[in-house]
């Protein structure tokens, strides 16, 4: 399969696993989400509302774990603020951020 795949795509293997890599954070992000939201919930149920908060999420608005806090370390953490004016970032469509220091969009 690997071997296929270098011969077909475009792409640098490792352009790819970076890809996956991500797309994989960001699912785990969103269903971590959807847990906290609602805690006691079966695992089927889970799996139908995390197409529904999803289905009717109000993007661009971020989905957090955590609120983002600033450990006054001097490194760019995400702010709101940032980014409705867009201060060193591009255009933010659909923002996950992550919960660790610094919190930054993932996206």
């Amino acid at each position: 399969m690997i071997l296929f795949y270098r011969l077909s795509s475009p792409f640098p293997l490792e352009f790819m696993e970076l890809f996956i890599l991500l797309l994989y954070f960001y699912v785990r992000a969103a269903v971590a989400f959807c847990i906290q939201l609602y805690p006691n919930s079966s695992p089927s149920s889970l799996f139908r509302k995390f197409f529904l908060v999803f289905k009717t999420w109000r993007w661009p608005n971020p989905v957090m774990l955590t609120k983002p806090h600033d450990a006054k370390l001097g490194l760019l953490v995400w702010s709101p603020q940032q980014a409705l004016i867009g201060i060193g970032m591009q255009r933010q469509v659909a923002p996950i951020i992550t919960p660790a220091y610094p919190a930054m969009n993932s996206t």
